[in-house]
């Protein structure tokens, strides 16, 4: 994880983000078959008006796959005076056996950013999942389970 070592002069910053696997409620490893939670605590010193709060998923090369917000998941952020945690869980089997980063921002939309933690690389490992359940390696990025249906149409 990230530790904030120096104060910050910004309206609003982090003071430490943290990452972990999470498989059936219990924080480990972070694998082919669990969650990914980024926990994330931060300080806001003055009022921020419209303040918002992002994680992103970048892969290898620092290139965004995706990014989500509290609004997601209809949460609202408090711009007011305090000290709060956050946590943002992924879903499960989402990440393939690769590295990838996250990247938290706390911004204000038009004004830009007030602090943002870059790099804290990880590496997945493998377990049991659809992931990699194929005869060969999964190409792409993520992993997403998607509906598939399949007829026979000659008999």
């Amino acid at each position: 994880g990230w530790r904030r070592s120096a104060p910050s002069s910004a309206k609003a910053s982090f003071e430490q983000v943290a990452r972990g696997g999470v498989v059936d409620g219990v924080l480990g490893p972070i694998t082919t078959a669990g969650a990914l939670a980024v926990d994330l605590v931060y300080t806001v010193h003055q009022p921020v008006e419209s303040l918002q709060l992002s994680v992103d998923l970048l892969d290898a090369y620092d290139q965004a796959i995706l990014v989500t917000a509290p609004l997601d998941a209809s949460v609202t952020l408090d711009g007011s005076a305090g000290r709060y945690r956050a946590r943002v869980l992924l879903p499960e089997e989402l990440l393939l056996e690769r590295t990838y980063s996250v990247r938290a921002n706390l911004f204000v939309p038009v004004l830009g950013t007030l602090d943002r933690v870059d790099g804290l690389r990880f590496t997945v490992e493998s377990a049991p999942s659809f992931t990699n359940a194929t005869p060969q390696a999964r190409l792409g990025l993520v992993g997403v389970r998607c509906g598939w249906e399949i007829e026979r149409l000659d008999g």
